[in-house]
């Protein structure tokens, strides 16, 4: 202090190593069940050169587990989080398999001890995992065929086993809605049990399973099913037993082109004598039955017309011989008189593969508007009503090309 000063004095630092040691990583073993705690006898580490609480001695993961899951207090872990020490003495952490395997295996995950003072180098923990010997081996691809046809599921659609047996047994829980599984005694019998609900290998091996569909226009169908190695007696929830596998079979159909077009507009058809009129859709129109066909695309053939032409609307010195309905539709196709009042010409309609022929019947008159439809409207005291074409509208065999005209 001042000019005084004391005698120079030594402060000493003592710097003690912290030391992680882990005194188990003992391989865990997952045979039946499919979860299992991760206890202090799997894994246990300890800290050396200071006392640290096992809340506060964790274990981080690096990398996670493949065939299955770590769990702490039930929610996934995930890389890069960590648990601690207590939380394997408590029983918090846990291994859950995500899928049973058909053979023996493995699985790991690597890791690292710390604490707020230091960390470890990685280490892995190992896990073996044995096979179910009940645990079935499901083979399903699905069936493929056309529209109305029936088809047996094989093998190579449908299969299961076990690493102890082949003798599996299959219960439907919800039917095929757009068709039925039939059972036939043989593969070229017509004899066969409609709308069955349990089936099984030997009845896939023998082919002795059908699908036959209802000749809907549908291009899918399905059936879930559960596969069992135990026979199912009446009112046995076969879902809940131990292997049981529950799986959806998708049946994949193909459309084809099996309806004829169908007049759904058949009228004569109005124009005044020696002039013109739109041809649309209020005059001619067919549909097909079959549910992937556009009926737009629907192609119409005439021949000579005696009382007049058909021609394109923006192009009157173009005759129309072909048109599809998406131009009748598109309002392209104009009817222009010439001739006889009244008359009648053929048209072809095909879809690409079926034909329908038909008769359009032509009236040509002096320019006329006439009340088509008046019903009159009822509203009650007080109320209000919609007044619509439904109750007063006009015809015309003018050339009329929009309802404001």
């Amino acid at each position: 202090i001042a000019s005084m000063a004391t005698e120079e004095l030594v402060f000493p630092i003592a710097v003690k190593w912290v030391q992680y040691k882990l005194l188990k990583n003992k391989m865990m073993k997952v045979d039946k069940a499919r979860r299992l705690p991760l206890n202090s006898e799997h894994l246990h580490a300890i800290a050396k050169g200071v006392k640290i609480n096992e809340e506060e001695l964790f274990f981080r993961v690096l990398t996670v587990p493949k065939k299955g899951r770590l769990l702490l207090n039930n929610k996934v872990v995930k890389k890069n989080s960590a648990f601690s020490q207590r939380n394997i003495t408590d029983l918090k952490v846990q291994y859950e398999l995500v899928e049973r395997p058909h053979e023996d295996t493995r699985d790991m995950f690597t890791f690292q001890v710390f604490s707020k003072h230091a960390h470890t180098a990685v280490h892995n923990f190992k896990i073996s995992i044995k096979a179910d010997i009940n645990s079935i081996i499901l083979k399903n691809n699905g069936l493929s065929l056309l529209e109305g046809e029936s088809k047996l599921i094989t093998k190579q659609e449908l299969s299961a086993e076990t690493l102890s047996t082949k003798v599996i047994y299959y219960t439907i829980t919800s039917g095929p809605q757009n068709g039925k599984l039939k059972r036939i005694n043989l593969s070229n019998s017509t004899y066969s049990n409609d709308n069955i609900i349990t089936f099984t290998n030997q009845d896939i091996l023998e082919e002795r399973l059908m699908y036959a569909h209802d000749d809907s226009e549908t291009t899918h169908d399905q059936f879930t099913f559960v596969a069992s190695i135990s026979q199912p007696t009446q009112g046995k929830e076969v879902v809940a037993e131990t292997g049981a596998v529950e799986s959806t079979f998708n049946i994949s159909v193909e459309l084809v082109n099996d309806e004829k077009p169908v007049r759904v507009v058949d009228k004569v058809f109005h124009v005044v004598r020696n002039g013109q009129r739109l041809l649309t859709l209020e005059d001619l129109c067919y549909h097909d039955a079959d549910s992937d066909f556009d009926d737009g695309q629907l192609l119409y053939t005439r021949r000579g017309i005696p009382m007049g032409e058909l021609v394109l609307v923006n192009d009157t010195s173009r005759k129309l011989y072909r048109f599809h309905q998406e131009d009748l539709e598109q309002k392209r196709v104009l009817f222009v008189h010439n001739g006889p009042g009244f008359g009648r010409f053929v048209l072809f309609v095909s879809d690409g593969k079926y034909y329908a022929s038909t008769l359009l019947d032509v009236s040509a008159q002096e320019p006329y508007v006439k009340i088509a439809n008046n019903t009159g409207l009822l509203v009650q005291k007080g109320q209000a009503n919609v007044f619509s074409s439904a109750n007063f509208s006009v015809v015309t065999n003018l050339d009329v090309r929009d309802d404001k005209e």
